[in-house]
């Protein structure tokens, strides 16, 4: 196998894109709901910020996560309605 096979299987996501936290019930990427869950949170700038993108708390695993990421126990917001 040539080393380009294996660099874009190495690269490749291990979850399928609509499985990612961004769209997570497990998620709360509310920037209010961030600046209360996580004291002194402000004083690195508003959650408010652009930088911050879709990241927010998962609520499961009571850490931050980018919105990219994902996991084996992915619930959809839309299934959750």
């Amino acid at each position: 196998m040539s080393l380009a096979i294996r660099l874009a299987q190495a690269l490749r996501p291990a979850h399928p894109a609509g499985a990612r936290c961004g769209s997570c019930r497990h998620l709360r990427d509310d920037a209010f709901e961030l600046e209360r869950a996580l004291p002194g949170y402000a004083v690195l700038g508003s959650a408010l910020g652009t930088v911050r993108a879709g990241d927010g708390l998962c609520e499961l695993h009571q850490r931050c996560v980018s919105a990219h990421s994902g996991c084996d126990r992915f619930v959809s917001r839309a299934a959750s309605c």
